[in-house]
């Protein structure tokens, strides 16, 4: 089967390395993608400034202030591992990742696997979109 892994970096290393020595690994095509965040453009920056409210306000105090907690956190439920394993398969490759609306051949890919919360929605949308095409 031909199968996109699609991820942030500390979820998608850490469900691969628990895949580690199986059938999955083994007998899959598999291409791995991590999934990165675009910059936030100074536009959206200054309309989110506009549209701010005490709410929203308070939101973000509570990110800035608990962001290194939260990497902490991230850290211990998937601490780094040594993936140099994955060298030794042909069948599996990364590809760069230029945002889910572009890539090519989803149409190709029996099944996709997505190790990352943020995108999760946005991509069930564009399948469903490129289904219907």
């Amino acid at each position: 089967m031909r199968i996109l892994l699609l991820g942030n970096y500390d979820y998608t290393n850490d469900l691969i390395y628990r895949l580690k020595d199986t059938r999955f690994l083994r007998e899959n095509q598999i291409d791995l993608m991590y999934a990165v965040s675009k910059p936030i453009s100074r536009k959206k920056k200054i309309k989110y400034i506009k549209n701010l409210n005490i709410e929203r306000f308070l939101i973000q105090l509570n990110l800035i202030y608990y962001r290194k907690n939260f990497r902490e956190i991230i850290k211990k439920l998937f601490p780094d591992r040594d993936l140099s394993f994955i060298n030794s398969y042909n069948n599996i490759r990364q590809i760069k990742y230029l945002g889910l609306e572009k890539i090519e051949k989803l149409e190709e890919y029996d099944f996709m696997i997505i190790s990352t919360f943020s995108v999760k929605v946005l991509l069930i949308f564009i399948i469903n979109l490129k289904a219907e095409h």
